[in-house]
């Protein structure tokens, strides 16, 4: 049974050198950058059943520049079962379309807990084919298709679950531990 999310916070530390493409990005909505220097986007809702589902975060994102044309990224709902998270797509404030911007593979990560170290994230997110396609369309940037876009952590507040439904939750869990274990041993 999926739990709904009643808060939280996810982070994004950008490691793409945006400077070189000739952008700059900032906080958009309710979007803010924390004292780390990391972008802070809330969490607004969603669901998770162990760790699939969706976490959304509505009313926030990233504004990207290059002093005339403006490119925003907002409304991002991270998908954990296509382990990819999609957004709003707006140039010079006209709605574009919402497509997938990142993708990511938790598979990557050294432990499962990294997944949610706000203090150090390390969640390679990779610009999509669409994101890239986009960047290049409107600021002539090539080659981002895959290219790492920053780190990022996450760290959903769950509401109240039944307690038959807290045991289901461990349990796939538990099992997802497991098998990320598992394939680890066996790479």
């Amino acid at each position: 049974m999926a739990a709904p999310l009643t808060g939280g916070v996810t982070v994004v530390q950008p490691t793409a050198d945006l400077g070189a493409l000739g952008l700059s990005a900032s906080p958009l909505g309710d979007a803010s950058i924390n004292s780390n220097g990391f972008f802070e986007f809330p969490i607004t809702g969603g669901d998770l059943d162990g760790l699939a589902g969706g976490i959304e975060h509505d009313n926030s994102g990233v504004s990207l520049t290059n002093g005339t044309d403006v490119l925003d990224l907002e409304n991002f709902l991270i998908d954990t079962t296509t382990q990819q998270i999609f957004g709003d797509v707006s140039l010079n404030s006209a709605f574009v379309a919402n497509a997938p911007i990142f993708s990511f593979n938790v598979a990557q990560l050294s432990s499962i807990d990294s997944l949610f170290d706000l203090s150090n994230p390390s969640l390679e997110l990779l610009f999509t084919a669409t994101a890239a396609g986009v960047l290049f369309d409107v600021y002539g940037a090539s080659g981002l298709e895959g290219a790492v876009f920053g780190l990022a952590a996450t760290a959903p507040e769950i509401g109240e679950v039944p307690i038959p439904a807290a045991f289901g939750l461990f349990a796939a869990g538990a099992a997802g531990l497991g098998w990320l274990g598992r394939r680890r041993r066996l790479s």
